[in-house]
């Protein structure tokens, strides 16, 4: 049976604040790093400790300003994750329309 959990993003989605909601809904420890690379080590950890199948639900009604960057890299953090735990997946739910990413975006 799928276990399925829903992740709520903030109005306005930048980097702290997609960090910030991985980090309540998945509980993690005090140490977080609010980087990238500790969401993907974060996340793995959470990962190994969730009954699977798993899948993420990962809901935009609420966004009204989402960074395109920050976006893109927490996607690539997420299909990571994905590849990493063929048992997990995630869903996106009521997201904003995306602009083309901006090459600027590395």
């Amino acid at each position: 049976m799928m276990t399925t959990r829903t992740l709520l993003l903030p109005a306005i989605a930048d980097k702290p604040a997609l960090l910030q909601a991985f980090a309540s809904h998945c509980s993690f420890t005090d140490d977080f790093g609010f980087n990238w690379d500790a969401l993907w080590d974060s996340l793995d950890d959470w990962l190994e400790q969730q009954p699977m199948p798993l899948r993420l639900i990962i809901n935009g009604q609420k966004v009204r300003q989402l960074d395109g960057c920050a976006w893109q890299q927490c996607r690539q953090i997420l299909d990571d994750a994905c590849a990493s735990w063929p048992e997990f997946s995630y869903q996106l739910e009521a997201m904003p329309p995306q602009k083309a990413v901006e090459p600027s975006c590395s």
